[in-house]
């Protein structure tokens, strides 16, 4: 969600990263209801070039759908332009 993110804001494409070296780091995840986690990620790119675009994510999620509601990305740190 967070690629897709990027690429719909002109931020960055699938082409112009190297996803294999993609980063997350879950931040914070809390109970919210029955089977219900809110969960916080910071997720960084490795871009081909330049500097990593840093991103963080925050969405909904359950033990049957990681993607409960819409998730809502934070950009830290964005490509120079």
């Amino acid at each position: 969600m967070a690629t897709g993110y990027l690429r719909n804001h002109g931020l960055a494409t699938s082409e112009s990263l190297r996803l294999a070296e993609t980063n997350v780091i879950r931040l914070a995840s809390e109970q919210i209801g029955r089977d219900l986690y809110r969960q916080v990620h910071e997720i960084t790119f490795t871009p081909l070039s330049g500097p990593a675009v840093q991103v963080i994510a925050v969405s909904d999620a359950s033990s049957l759908e990681c993607s409960m509601s819409d998730v809502v990305v934070y950009v830290v740190q964005k490509p120079p332009e």
